[in-house]
């Protein structure tokens, strides 16, 4: 059965029925079917808690991002600047719509699942040169660090 890490307080261990904080890192895994109930602090002001299972948590989480994107609709953030702490190697596929004549690109991110995005051709036109440049600069950086 899968696995879901939940968050711990800070310096202990998280329990159920105890206040966790991802930001305190992953203390214990559970069972994505698992019923039991984990109380889980927010970083809100003022302080808020939930109680609850995984489903809920997961589900309360899809509401939070359906929510988030409506309010930002039709406006734009910057990319972030500088070094950036992302998922490493996360899973991906890329699917063709036959139909729609589109390309469908899915990303496995930890905790919020697979986010998709339909790309324009353009955008996939846009996309494929810049991963092929990053590709050929690590290894242009891998045989320079291997050289010194």
């Amino acid at each position: 059965m899968a696995k879901k890490p939940i968050g711990r307080k800070r310096n202990s261990a998280a329990t159920p029925g105890s206040s966790g904080s991802p930001a305190g890192g992953v203390a214990k895994t559970v069972d994505l079917a698992s019923s039991e109930k984990f109380k889980i602090r927010l970083p809100t002001t003022p302080s808020a808690t939930l109680n609850c299972t995984i489903a809920e948590l997961d589900k309360a989480i899809r509401q939070l991002i359906k929510q988030r994107a409506f309010i930002a609709k039709g406006k734009t953030e910057p990319a972030p600047a500088g070094p950036v702490r992302g998922a490493r190697s996360p899973t991906v596929i890329i699917n063709m719509d036959a139909m729609a004549n589109e390309t469908i690109f899915h990303v496995q991110y930890p905790g919020l699942g697979w986010l998709s995005f339909t790309l324009t051709e353009e955008q996939v036109a846009g996309l494929l040169p810049v991963l092929i440049g990053h590709q050929s600069k690590r290894k242009e950086l891998k045989a320079s660090a291997k050289t010194n």
